[in-house]
């Protein structure tokens, strides 16, 4: 899968369980190595998925869905944002935050609605 312009998107959903993290840490390490990220920064960008990704889950009802959205900016950073389709946020532990915040560029949080939105760029 290539995906490069400055208008590509990838759309992912998946079923609001554990197991299914690993798909969107998939997803968002091929769109970083199509775009020349190095491998530190593939993998900076995997840790930050699996923490939003995880939150999200985890505030997620057990039938809900984790919704992801990638997209490209300037063929040199990358766009997530996620929502669950039903559920909400507990309090995001501090750790996980600073995480978070330490291997991406930006982000935002709503935690009545489980909407994250981060970039990453190269």
């Amino acid at each position: 899968m290539t995906i490069t312009g400055a208008s590509a998107q990838v759309t992912l959903g998946i079923p609001a369980a554990t197991r299914h993290i690993r798909v969107a840490r998939t997803v968002a390490a091929t769109i970083a190595a199509d775009l020349d990220f190095s491998a530190d920064q593939i993998e900076e960008l995997r840790i930050a998925v699996d923490e939003v990704v995880s939150l999200l889950v985890d505030g997620a009802r057990a039938d809900g869905e984790v919704t992801i959205r990638f997209g490209i900016v300037d063929d040199r950073c990358i766009e997530m944002h996620a929502a669950i389709e039903h559920g909400s946020i507990a309090d995001v532990p501090a750790l996980t935050e600073q995480i978070i915040r330490a291997v991406v560029d930006d982000v935002r949080l709503d935690e009545r609605t489980g909407w994250f939105s981060m970039q990453r760029a190269q």
